[in-house]
């Protein structure tokens, strides 16, 4: 099978090698979940009858599909995922397990559970025309007290892995404008409460990607610190309660890009 090549990665990791070899999963290692193995600077996943990855020192990916696999769309899909996130904790950079999506005003990151509706509401905004910036895996850095979403994706999977948008590169971090925590909660109407002090930095921890994983790979120090400098800086954060009505994508997306809007206009 051919071999993912450097265009599969995000623009910030144009540097990283990516072949084809060996890779022996442990049974043991310092850390472990359910798919996946760290110790030291070696990030390991196990995809089954997909591939198995090795990353390492934030340098390398080592891909063996299995025999018998799912394709080569299937195994640039999961080294997007872990494989990359494992990547950027090396090199230092916190990670949210978010969907982002830049309009004019800036990027929207949207956090939630799985099947919370992440992707779904970015694959509305990009019908609006916004940029794709990540989809699952969202690198988080701060500059200067402002907080940028790292370019990790150029496609949006629905929850059903059937449909997929695709969108070209976005070739430089975004500046957030807001991050949205969707509820598992739904209510009549599309509602939206602003977080405030702690609970801004409590709405960001419960999001990081892979708790045991981002402990493991990058510090949970690290993490913290980032996402600290997050809740102290000027980005809108809110709680939003989705609406039991089939049309939620586009209600939702009015209601971000109104968000968006009106921070814009109060600055």
């Amino acid at each position: 099978m051919t071999s993912p090549g450097p265009d599969t990665l995000p623009p910030g990791l144009g540097d990283v090698v990516v072949t084809r070899g060996d890779v022996r999963v442990p049974t043991t290692a310092r850390h472990a979940g359910v798919l996946w193995r760290a110790e030291g600077r070696r990030f390991w996943l196990h995809v089954p009858e997909v591939a198995d990855y090795l990353v390492e020192d934030g340098a390398t990916i080592t891909v063996q599909d299995a025999p018998g696999g799912a394709g080569l769309a299937a195994v640039e899909r999961h080294l997007l995922a872990a494989p990359v996130a494992a990547l950027w904790m090396m090199r230092g950079v916190a990670v949210l397990g978010a969907s982002v999506a830049a309009g004019p005003d800036g990027a929207v990151a949207v956090c939630g559970h799985a099947g919370a509706g992440k992707s779904s509401l970015v694959s509305e905004l990009l019908d609006r025309g916004w940029d794709l910036v990540a989809d699952g895996v969202a690198p988080v850095v701060v500059e200067a007290g402002v907080p940028y979403c790292l370019p990790a994706a150029d496609s949006v999977w629905a929850w059903d892995d059937i449909d997929v948008v695709r969108r070209p590169w976005v070739h430089a971090p975004v500046p957030l404008a807001a991050v949205v925590l969707l509820s598992s909660v739904r209510a009549e109407l599309a509602v939206s409460a602003p977080r405030a002090g702690l609970d801004r930095f409590l709405g960001l921890h419960e999001n990081r990607y892979l708790s045991s994983m981002t402990g493991a790979v990058l510090g949970t120090e690290v993490f913290l610190r980032t996402m600290g400098e997050v809740a102290r800086s000027s980005v809108t954060m809110v709680d939003v309660e989705r609406p039991s009505r089939t049309e939620t994508r586009a209600v939702l997306a009015d209601l971000v890009i109104e968000l968006v809007a009106g921070r814009a206009r109060e600055a």
